[in-house]
């Protein structure tokens, strides 16, 4: 078993530098990256410990060719520190395995090679729950860091019951959601419970605004009651914008033209207006997601899928003040990559960006990032406390004397569904 120096340099990054270990594709030719259960390619990467479930993930490289990327794993605390615990404690077999799964692209305009990985597999698997970074490296590069994506390791041992209910806040009321839930421990005992439980709160699993470190306020028997005054309050935000290309032989109900020639796809969507006056309008999406094709029909899958050079524009009679302004969802991982920057075109009053994608479904936000980077979606999307969303209640636990958080707990709870 090896350990890579660029994967201990991040790692003591992480822990010098007090900055957690996030979801990053650190190079814009790496595209398309889905991590999730294999069962559902719109979940997130979460599974039960010694389960016969699976973690997939696919990415494509634009470079073509076949590279040999290693991937490694390393375990976490709650907040997505490196554990000071060893490799042995935490894997079953190897670190620093093959990605053995490559297909090239098949008859397309801009060449790829497609990557695939199961997790866990007869190589590499997981003693203990918790939170885990799984680290993508390029062997023959010196093993460069490609990418980094988080995962969970769930025992199931305590039920959590929850709901969405209006912000307590009476200023917030129309605009926020707010999360109430307790945590059964009628069948796994805990001697501190106040003090040994910690909880996470995702919105429709996204790590930019989740909601970390949320303690106890009552333990009366087996119930633990977490509903402090404005803790676990999200601004609600409003329907994900979309689109689909997963057909580009016809217009979808997004697409204003589509234009095919021997250099590239464009694909002009339709023009979106600012939504901070706008009244909520519901319609169902996927809560960020994107889905690109798989496997289907002619001109479709998951190596003959095209390119295509998609072209966003936002209307705005002036530019946003001292902000510019991206294109985000889980496509970008959330994050503000050069390439999702829109600019400011005059001559049509509008924001306008070209990006990359591969034919599939895409669901996306436009943010506002001021000089401090500050994000603001209020002047891009703003909020409604009717929208549909997604929520993840992750319960952690560390007793007394542990170096190492559990994940003892999972549920999701839907804003229109409940639990």
């Amino acid at each position: 078993m090896r350990f890579t120096l660029i994967l201990w340099a991040i790692c003591s990054a992480a822990l010098l530098f007090g900055q957690p270990i996030q979801n990053e594709v650190y190079f814009e030719h790496i595209k398309s990256v889905k991590f999730h259960h294999s069962s559902l390619p719109t979940s997130a990467p979460i599974i039960d410990l010694n389960s016969s479930g699976r973690l997939k993930l696919t990415f494509d490289d634009l470079e073509g060719g076949n590279k040999d990327y290693v991937y490694s794993i390393q375990h976490c605390d709650k907040d997505w520190y490196p554990t000071k615990i060893g490799e042995l404690e935490y894997l079953e077999g190897f670190n620093e395995e093959d990605i053995q799964r490559a297909t090239f692209s098949n008859q397309t305009i801009h060449d790829y090679t497609h990557y695939e990985l199961l997790l866990p597999n007869q190589r590499t698997s997981w003693k203990i729950s918790g939170n885990y970074v799984l680290t993508v490296m390029d062997e023959d590069e010196s093993n460069l860091v490609i990418m980094t994506r988080r995962f969970m390791v769930v025992e199931p041992l305590v039920n959590i019951t929850a709901d969405v209910l209006p912000a307590l806040d009476a200023s917030l009321y129309n605009t926020h959601q707010r999360i109430d839930f307790e945590v059964d421990l009628n069948k796994f005992y805990i001697s501190d419970a106040m003090n040994e439980l910690s909880v996470t709160i995702t919105q429709n699993d996204r790590w930019d605004n989740a909601i970390t470190n949320i303690k106890p306020l009552t333990a009366i028997g087996d119930q633990i009651n977490f509903n402090k005054f404005g803790v676990s309050t999200f601004p609600a935000g409003k329907e994900f914008r979309y689109f689909d290309t997963r057909d580009i032989q016809l217009n979808s109900d997004r697409t204003e033209a589509i234009e095919i020639n021997t250099y590239g796809i464009d694909v002009l969507l339709k023009k979106d207006l600012r939504r901070e006056t706008k009244n909520y309008i519901f319609y169902r999406e996927g809560n960020g997601v994107f889905v690109p094709n798989y496997e289907g029909s002619l001109r479709n899958g998951k190596a003959t899928s095209e390119y295509t050079n998609v072209i966003f524009t936002l209307d705005s009679s002036q530019p946003i003040y001292e902000h510019d302004v991206y294109v985000v969802g889980e496509f970008s991982s959330w994050n503000f990559y050069p390439e999702n920057k829109m600019e400011y075109n005059e001559e049509i009053g509008a924001y306008q960006a070209e990006i990359l994608l591969k034919q599939g479904y895409y669901n996306y936000l436009y943010a506002a990032i001021d000089g401090n980077n500050q994000i603001n979606y209020e002047v891009t999307e703003s909020n409604w406390f009717e929208t549909e969303n997604d929520y993840t209640i992750l319960v952690y636990y560390r007793q007394l004397g542990a170096r190492y958080d559990r994940l003892i707990g999972v549920t999701n709870v839907n804003s229109l569904k409940g639990n």
